[in-house]
This record gives C-alpha cells, sequence and structure tokens, in this order.
C-alpha cells in the first residue's frame, strides 16, 4: 500500500499510460530498479496482457549487477529478448526498434550528466524520432534535485557516452523534465522531434529528500553514496580510487601508491590510503547546493605535494567535466573559488532556460 503523501514515481500510476499500450508491441528501457512497488515493471505488464516485445537494457545490465564500464551482453527474460543497449549498441540503432509500435522508458536517474542512464534515454529518443515511434519516459524522482552546479559541457570534441548533452555536471532535474528538454531544446543527433509523452510523479517536490528503494548501480548503494557522486565520480579521472571494491564505495578517495594520507581502507585485498567523506552529517549532505570542488584542488596539491613523480589526471578527466579548462585552471594552482568563475555565467543561463521544463514546484 502507497501512503496517502508517499511519492508515487510514474511507472507505479499504471492506469496512466497503460491506455497507449493496448493492442501494441511495446519495447521497455529497464532494470532491476523499475519497479511497480516491489514488482517489476515488465512483470506488472504482462500479468494485465501487455504485449512485451522487446527489453533494452542500459549500462549495469538487467540486473543492475554488472560492473561498471563492462559491456552488457544480451539475454532473455520470461521469453522476452533482452537486448543490451550499452556495449556495440550503446547508441541505439533505430533497427533495434523494429517490430516495436511503442517504447517505455524506466530508469533510475541520480542527476548528474556524466551517470549514463541519460545517454540511454537521449539515443533511445532519437531512435524513436527517426522510426516515428512514441516515446512515454516513466518519470523517478532524481535524489540530487536540488543541486544545479558545476561546469557545462559545449566542447563538441569532449561529447561521449558520458557527456551527451550541453548541461552542467549536475543539472537538477528529473529524468522526464530532462527529456522534455533534450527534446524542445533540439538537441537530438537526427535534429527530429519525438513523439514524447511523460508520467510525472505524484507528491513530489524539488525539496522532496528520497532514496531509491534498491541501488540504482552496484557502487551507489547509499544516499551518502548518490550524494557524494556528482563530486567524487571527478576522481575517476585521476590515478585515485573512489572507493570501488572497498565497502564504502563513493564514500572515500584512496591511492594504492601512498601509506600518508589520513585513513587506509583495504581494497580488492589490498591496503589504500586517502580520505573519507563518511563523517560529513548527511543534513549537510542534503542541503548544499554548490558543490565542493574544492576537494579536487585539494587532493590534487596533495598529491604532488606528496607523490610529485605521478600523474594525478588522466585523459577520461576532460570528458567527465566537459571544460579542459578545469583541469588546466587545477594544475595552475587554482582554487575553488576561480574554479566557479568558468561556469559562473553559462550555469546562470541554464539555470532560467531549464525551469521552462520543471514539472514540480
Amino acid at each position: 500500500m502507497v501512503g496517502q503523501n508517499a511519492v508515487i514515481p510514474g511507472a507505479w500510476q499504471v492506469n496512466e499510460y497503460l491506455p497507449f499500450l493496448q493492442n501494441k508491441r511495446v519495447g521497455i528501457v529497464m532494470n532491476h530498479a523499475s519497479l511497480v512497488n516491489s514488482v517489476l515493471l515488465v512483470d506488472t505488464l504482462i500479468n494485465l496482457g501487455v504485449n512485451v516485445k522487446k527489453i533494452y537494457v542500459p549500462e549495469h545490465g538487467f540486473t543492475g549487477r554488472v560492473p561498471p564500464g563492462v559491456p552488457v551482453t544480451d539475454t532473455s527474460y520470461r521469453n522476452i529478448r533482452v537486448v543490451s543497449v550499452y556495449g556495440k549498441n550503446k547508441e541505439f540503432p533505430p533497427e533495434l526498434l523494429d517490430g516495436i509500435d511503442i517504447l517505455l522508458f524506466d530508469l533510475q536517474d541520480v542527476g548528474v550528466r556524466v551517470y549514463t542512464y541519460i545517454s540511454t534515454m537521449f539515443y533511445a529518443m532519437d531512435a524513436c524520432a527517426q522510426r516515428g515511434i512514441p516515446i512515454i519516459v516513466l518519470d523517478r524522482p532524481n535524489p540530487n534535485i536540488n543541486v544545479v552546479d558545476g561546469p557545462i559541457l559545449k566542447d563538441s570534441s569532449l561529447y561521449s557516452f558520458v557527456g551527451v548533452v550541453p548541461v552542467p555536471l549536475c543539472y537538477g532535474m528529473t529524468i522526464g523534465e530532462l527529456a522534455l528538454m533534450i527534446n524542445k531544446e533540439n538537441w537530438l543527433p537526427s535534429k527530429k522531434k519525438v513523439n514524447l509523452k511523460v508520467i510525472p510523479i505524484k507528491n513530489y517536490s524539488r525539496s522532496t529528500i528520497y532514496m531509491p528503494p534498491v541501488p540504482p548501480s552496484p557502487n551507489l548503494g547509499t544516499l551518502r553514496a548518490i550524494r557524494l557522486y556528482p563530486v567524487l565520480v571527478l576522481f575517476e579521472g585521476s590515478t585515485w580510487s573512489v572507493g570501488r571494491g572497498t565497502d564504502y564505495p563513493f564514500e572515500l578517495i584512496c591511492s594504492e601508491q601512498t601509506k600518508n594520507a589520513p585513513s587506509c581502507f583495504m581494497r580488492q585485498g589490498k591496503q589504500c590510503c586517502g580520505f573519507s567523506f563518511q563523517s560529513i552529517p548527511m543534513d549537510s549532505l542534503l542541503q548544499w547546493e554548490q558543490l565542493p570542488f574544492h576537494w579536487v584542488v585539494q587532493a590534487y596539491q596533495w598529491h604532488i605535494d606528496n607523490m610529485p613523480d605521478r600523474k594525478f589526471f588522466n585523459s577520461y578527466f576532460d570528458k567527465l567535466t566537459g571544460d579542459r579548462q578545469v583541469r588546466i585552471l587545477i594544475e595552475k594552482g587554482g582554487d575553488g573559488s576561480s574554479l566557479r568563475t568558468l561556469w559562473y555565467k553559462d550555469l546562470q543561463k541554464f539555470k532560467q532556460k531549464s525551469q521552462k521544463y520543471y514539472l514540480y514546484k
């Protein structure tokens, strides 16, 4: 049972989209977190007599257990073909929609540009636009909804699967709102508009604190990790670890190359040392509206002071930020405040533009 004031995701409101699926061959972009109450969306629809023809799965696969960055393979579920759209088909070739009349999209996003579920949506929308197939996005809450911050992807040479749309690192929109913006702003590669419908969330606002009922991906198992993710993910563009392989991924950063840092952890059987963010009060994490990018600056400075012979940044960092000037400024000794000047004006423009697509107060 759902409480009177409980958040009700779009997928749970089956009566709002079931009429569009009648007598149609349906495809669903989904994974383990695509639940209606505690039942998988695909099972819910099959039990209602919907003709589900294909399931399309993003990074981490149908079960949500495939490690990050590892291509997902095709499989099947209840005799339904499960098609990977994270691997050779991650840009969702339109021919994957053969035999489909309408596409449902239901993935739990976390509101960060580099989180690849929005890239999967972007290419699914474009495939539908090219084929003239409607897409229904079943909206879900964004656990980072109150944060609009960070560099905006605007360098075309840095577009990749961790950056497909010109939005800030943390864009403060639900995945449904972002879909509306992508479509209206004509960002799809084909430059076509898609027949898009969004099923909004009920009992939801931009101040709602929300933890997905199941982890949206293998290393985001806590609300703390989800709130820290927008900053700590930038360390994926460095020689440091974000704690994958420890008991606290995305709650700490560490390196196996040094023993001088304040905290040490076991990572895949080896000791690594670095900095833990577990002592930050959750109230503080939930209230911040500006991201502490100075953590990257401080870690870089600590690194070059203690390991001057070892590189800190790798080539991935620029793709994550979407702006080479961020790395260049840090290497020149810039601080957190000077970093903000890089994106301040663009961020204000984005805030003004994005509000046109808000579905929630």
